[in-house]
């Protein structure tokens, strides 16, 4: 966060604040999960696509067993986001 309020302010901007956004995500099942996270096509979906069939299941398997799970079984963990804002001197 220092570094991010840092760049802000190197690059001239005024009355810069940073702070931590937090959000709990769950998802119902597994499988609303993946299709949420493989929905877009950004750099580590293209390489999941590239993956052979049987090591794309094997992901699957490995993140179905070990995502923090809620009390009835779905997915659900914090997601943060680190948020920087500032002003250009008038």
């Amino acid at each position: 966060m220092a570094n991010m309020e840092g760049y802000f302010r190197s690059a001239g901007l005024a009355d810069v604040a940073t702070r931590v956004i937090e959000v709990d995500v769950t998802y119902a099942t597994f499988d609303d999960y993946w299709s949420a996270q493989t929905a877009l096509a950004n750099y580590i979906v293209q390489h999941i696509r590239k993956m052979p069939a049987a090591d794309a299941e094997r992901l699957k398997t490995d993140l179905r067993t070990s995502l923090p799970k809620d009390k009835s079984g779905g997915i659900a963990y914090k997601a943060r986001a680190n948020a920087v804002r500032g002003r250009v001197p008038g």
